[in-house]
C-alpha cells in the first residue's frame, strides 16, 4: 500500500474540487488548475477531504497512486496559497533585468541570456541580483 497515496488531502474552505472524466478541476482564490489522474486511479471528495483510490494491485497502479496524490496536493496548495521561490545571483558582475515579462541575465558570457516567461508564472526583480518567482502551478517552470 502506498504510504503517500493513502493519505487524504485536506481541502481548505476556499478550494472547490470537481471530478470529471478522470480529471480534477481544482479552483481557489489564486486560480484554477486541472490535474489529469493516471489510469486505475480515481478520486472522491468527502466533506473537506480528497481521497485518491487505486483499482488493482499491479505495478502501474501502485507506482502511480502516490504520484496522483502528490500532483493533486500540489494543485490544492497552489490555488489556495501559491508557490514562491526567491533566487539570488552571486558573482562579480552578475545581473538580472526584467524586460516585458521576460528575464534577461548578464552572467559573464559574451551575450545576455533571456529566459522567456511561462504562462501563469510571474517574475519580480528586486535590485539587480534578486528574482522572486511566483505562480500557482508547481510544475509550470
Amino acid at each position: 500500500m502506498s504510504r503517500i497515496g493513502s493519505k487524504p488531502i485536506i481541502l481548505p474552505e476556499s478550494v472547490k474540487v470537481e471530478i470529471k472524466d478522470g480529471k480534477l478541476n481544482i479552483s481557489g482564490p489564486k486560480g484554477n488548475l486541472v490535474v489529469a489522474l493516471p489510469e486505475k486511479i480515481t478520486a472522491e471528495v468527502t466533506g473537506t477531504h480528497l481521497k485518491l483510490n487505486r483499482h488493482g494491485e499491479d505495478k502501474f497502479a501502485r507506482a502511480y497512486h502516490g504520484l496522483g496524490r502528490s500532483l493533486a496536493n500540489n494543485a490544492v496548495v497552489g490555488v489556495s496559497h501559491g508557490f514562491t521561490k526567491e533566487l539570488e545571483l552571486v558573482g562579480t558582475g552578475y545581473r538580472v533585468v526584467a524586460q516585458s515579462g521576460d528575464l534577461v541575465f548578464s552572467l559573464g558570457f559574451s551575450h545576455p541570456i533571456t529566459f522567456k516567461a511561462v504562462a501563469g508564472v510571474t517574475f519580480a526583480v528586486e535590485g539587480n541580483n534578486k528574482v522572486k518567482i511566483e505562480g500557482i502551478d508547481k510544475g509550470a517552470a
